[in-house]
């Protein structure tokens, strides 16, 4: 096995990871992309071309786009014009971390999760 088959990636639509051999999309050729749309913007939200979408993964392309990588449940979800499950905009967007929080261990992110999402 390669290294390159255990590369993974974070979705920039249901923020899950996903195998790297996903598709990168530009922001404005993501399908039925205004599925992204919120309806209520929360402060804690951070919008992208006006999609909530997971901005730790934004990438710049060579043509000055930005763009994401989009796991294929997404795709196929958005592609059929359906919200996909696990998207950010149902409810599952908690805003950013505290810096805190980012450097604990896998058992105090476990006890932690009990308590904060």
């Amino acid at each position: 096995m390669s290294n390159e088959a255990l590369c993974t990636s974070i979705c920039g639509v249901c923020a899950r990871e996903c195998k790297s051999k996903n598709c990168l999309e530009h922001l404005c050729h993501i399908p039925n992309h205004e599925l992204l749309i919120p309806t209520t913007i929360h402060p804690h939200m951070t919008l992208m071309n006006g999609l909530l979408v997971t901005d730790d993964v934004i990438y710049n392309t060579s043509d000055m786009q930005q763009a994401i990588t989009v796991c294929f449940q997404c795709d196929s979800d958005l592609t059929k014009n359906q919200l996909p499950l696990y998207v950010l905009m149902n409810g599952l967007c908690i805003g950013r971390r505290p810096p805190e929080l980012t450097l604990l261990t896998i058992p105090e992110q476990m006890l932690i999760t009990l308590v904060y999402p």
